[in-house]
């Protein structure tokens, strides 16, 4: 997937809207499907998620695919940009308690999904940047055992350097998932 959306890089820079954007998700998502040929339906098995954050011009614009969450680091305050899209997550929405511990890894969205993928089932969110601020793109694994207030402190503490810290915390913490964090510094 990662290789497919290097294909994709002048298209990624030129984006002014969400809508610029479908067609590089579509075809990500349509290619990802291809990879493995038709004579194997993959729906119903994650392929891959995707995480695309696009800054430029003081803008961002976020396409998020599955369960691994964006936050934002503003001042002091943290905000998570992205929703998660999993069936504990759908479930919780619907005011259903108690979602089983095991749907938190059941993703409701993926890339390589072949009815209902692409850019029509991602979230996309768009805002302003502005100097200073922190992006954190992080796979799920690093929330299992870092709450919010964890990642606030280690974005305060080690600014852009903190996607080891990051790592290393959720590890030492007992994250029995994948352990991956980026973090991107706006500058204006």
């Amino acid at each position: 997937a990662v290789d497919l959306l290097y294909q994709e890089l002048e298209q990624l820079h030129t984006a002014k809207r969400v809508e610029d954007l479908h067609p590089v998700v579509d075809t990500l998502n349509q290619r990802v499907c291809e990879l493995f040929g038709p004579e194997r339906n993959w729906d119903g098995l994650a392929i891959s998620t995707l995480s695309l954050l696009c800054l430029g011009a003081g803008r961002y614009i976020l396409c998020t695919i599955g369960d691994s969450p964006v936050y934002r680091l503003r001042g002091k305050e943290l905000s998570q940009l992205s929703q998660v899209q999993t069936l504990a997550a759908l479930h919780n929405g619907q005011n259903q308690p108690g979602a089983l511990e095991a749907e938190r890894h059941v993703l409701t969205n993926y890339l390589g999904r072949h009815q209902g993928g692409g850019s029509a089932s991602a979230v996309w969110t768009e805002g302003v940047v502005l100097p200073g601020d922190l992006f954190l793109l992080c796979s799920d694994g690093i929330l299992e055992r870092l709450p919010e207030k964890k990642l606030r402190t280690a974005l305060l503490r080690h600014g852009s350097e903190a996607a080891p810290e990051l790592v290393r915390l959720a590890f030492r913490s007992g994250s029995t998932d994948n352990l991956t964090a980026l973090v991107v510094r706006a500058y204006g």
